[in-house]
């Protein structure tokens, strides 16, 4: 590690928090401070919320306890607006962590000092990400699923290395997939992954290092897997209903398009019409790819930017860099997971990438709506598409063309990154007094 390492981590996270500073608590795509009030009360019996009782309460509540508890102990100091600003610092946490975890995992897949640049490029694409960086200056439980899964990752990474490091991995894995199942109930995906690994090693296919009894990770996974299911297991009796959406109690949504399967395209990408129109349009919103990609790289819903030629300006810029870094990162992932050797590690990311990235697929399919096609659905698996193209880079470093490259997109990043934040920073203003394409939701009164 040099001083570039430290510069990448350090412009992320003064990135999120000038975009923190400026974004007011009740500005997200969803009401969760309603959920956070209801559970301060609830609390107070103490009970748990039934998840019908209002639009976010159908989650698990693992955030909305803390939120519940930071916002109840800081409106002992401050008014309700700098507690409910405390609450939304919690994403702005969590959004931190996930960044030095990614920069761990990254290491732990590059550790070659040769490697470097491919690392740094990988590290400065997740410092700037437009998705990332939103999500933190949401009062949201987004940040906090980021973290966990980042964490779970990590501690995957280090068991399949049997570096000595397995007692400490088994722990990260244990806290990532038990807080990452209370979060949200995407978190599952991580329950699924203990579940395999726990029959692979019962069955002796998968065998921990000798710093760490098998009897260990055996006792350790079935407990990690019974406390973990046990929040599904508390609203399936409550509600019937095995991963119960919101969208089943409240009919906000129906009215949204496209609104059926058959007018969704899962085959285009629109770049044409996004450039044109750098925010949600008719044209692209029924295109599902071109809304992700269109999600992760701008303000395509218009939760931070207004309406205006700058903005389009720099919408613009960040698809165009956006499309060339995911253009070259499939490269770079596919020459990586096509190359020997096919081990455990390389199963664990791929097991990470294609399993968030198909979360927003299934929810497509369930409820066939814009608000489905979520590139935050993936975030959580980002870190492990950067841990599968950083190699598939190295790889190509023979050829000197390549070495350079990914030196340049490393500069090219921070650049982008430092620009669109200031961008946004400036014009924020404008944005909240001139409307954005939602509500900026009440802030309940605190008890």
């Amino acid at each position: 590690m040099n001083r570039s390492f430290f510069l990448i981590i350090l412009i992320g996270v003064v990135l999120r928090i000038s975009v923190f500073i400026v974004s007011p608590p009740n500005n997200s795509y969803d009401d969760h401070l309603e959920a956070v009030a209801k559970n301060i009360t609830a609390l107070q019996v103490p009970a748990r919320v039934d998840p019908w009782e209002c639009w976010e309460c159908y989650q698990p509540p693992l955030y909305y306890w803390v939120a519940s508890g930071v916002a109840a102990l800081s409106s002992t100091i401050v008014d309700d607006f700098g507690a409910w600003k405390a609450v939304q610092s919690l994403s702005l946490l969590a959004s931190c962590l996930t960044l030095f975890l990614t920069a761990v995992a990254l290491l732990l897949v590059l550790p070659k000092q040769e490697h470097r640049p491919a690392l740094y490029a990988c590290l400065a694409v997740y410092a700037v990400l437009p998705r990332a960086i939103y999500s933190s200056a949401m009062t949201a439980n987004d940040s906090f699923l980021e973290a966990s899964v980042a964490t779970a990752l990590v501690g995957f990474l280090l068991l399949s290395r049997r570096v000595n490091q397995d007692v400490f991995g088994l722990a990260m894995i244990m806290v990532g997939t038990l807080t990452a199942c209370w979060i949200k109930q995407s978190g599952l995906i991580l329950l699924a992954l203990s579940v395999v690994l726990l029959f692979a090693t019962i069955m002796g296919w998968w065998k921990p290092s000798s710093s760490i009894k098998k009897g260990t990770v055996i006792s350790s996974l079935i407990l990690v897997v019974f406390l973990a299911g046990i929040d599904e297991i508390w609203r399936f009796s409550r509600t019937g209903i095995f991963m119960v959406s919101n969208q089943q109690y409240y009919s906000y949504a129906s009215s949204q398009p496209p609104g059926s399967l058959s007018d969704i395209s899962f085959l285009s990408l629109r770049g044409g019409p996004l450039l044109q129109n750098v925010f949600m349009d008719k044209q692209t919103l029924d295109s599902f790819w071109t809304e992700l990609l269109a999600r992760f790289w701008f303000d395509y819903e218009r939760r931070f930017f207004p309406v205006n030629t700058i903005a389009l300006v720099v919408g613009r810029i960040a698809y165009i860099f956006g499309a060339v870094v995911t253009f070259f990162g499939a490269i770079a992932t596919i020459n990586f997971v096509l190359r020997k050797p096919y081990d455990m590690e390389k199963a664990l990311l791929l097991f990470f990438s294609l399993a968030f990235l198909a979360v927003p697929i299934l929810q497509t399919l369930r409820f066939p709506y814009y608000s489905s096609m979520k590139a935050v659905f993936v975030l959580p698996g980002f870190p492990a598409i950067l841990c599968l193209a950083g190699p598939g880079i190295a790889l190509g470093f023979q050829f000197r063309p390549i070495r350079v490259f990914a030196e340049i997109a490393f500069a090219v990043a921070l650049i982008f990154g430092v620009l669109h934040v200031a961008a946004l920073v400036t014009l924020s203003s404008e944005a909240w007094l001139h409307g954005l394409s939602g509500p900026l939701w009440p802030l309940p009164v605190l008890p």
